[in-house]
């Protein structure tokens, strides 16, 4: 329980993307995004319990393949959020927390860590497995809407520009590339 607050509670990605959008457009974008890292979080659990990450394992050059993927979608977002001008709503924002989760192969190894060393062999895997899924849901988006209501709060009072949210997301981005080319 306490490993998955923690994993919850970690600045990923994910955390900067709902807390960018919060602070640009408010808490309710800040949720939409909340809503696809959920949608790409269960679908991750569900990889999880059928073995993906052994496949993952075996193919490095996949996991950084899809790990490459999901920075360059990081970098784009920020490019389009960078660039256009006026007060527009956000376009997309769930599907935008979806793609940046699903395509963060860390979470599919942190959830593969977290979770079989967590189940009894003795009881009913599937059972246990269900509740660990949802307490880690559970946990991640409680956690995540409070990242977006601060970035939320904190927005209003200096008014966050587009601009400045897409450069922070596009930095982000970068700094990923460059410590993934460090390992």
């Amino acid at each position: 329980m306490v490993a998955t607050v923690a994993l919850a509670a970690t600045p990923r990605p994910t955390v900067l993307l709902i807390s960018a959008q919060s602070a640009t457009y408010g808490f309710p974008a800040g949720l939409r995004v909340i809503a696809g890292v959920a949608m790409a979080n269960t679908m991750q659990i569900l990889l999880v319990a059928l073995g993906m990450t052994a496949l993952l394992s075996a193919f490095p050059a996949t996991f950084n393949a899809v790990r490459f993927i999901g920075v360059t979608y990081l970098f784009w977002i920020g490019f389009i959020q960078w660039q256009v001008r006026g007060s527009q709503a956000p376009a997309r924002p769930t599907r935008q927390g979806f793609v940046v989760t699903i395509l963060n192969p860390k979470s599919i190894v942190a959830i593969a860590a977290l979770f079989p060393p967590s189940i009894d062999p003795n009881g009913n895997s599937g059972q246990q497995f269900l509740v660990l899924g949802a307490t880690f849901l559970l946990f991640g988006s409680t956690v995540a809407a409070a990242y977006a209501a601060v970035a939320g709060a904190v927005g209003e009072r200096i008014r966050i520009t587009r601009q400045l949210s897409g450069l922070a997301l596009m930095a982000t981005a970068v700094f990923l590339v460059a410590i993934h080319i460090g390992e």
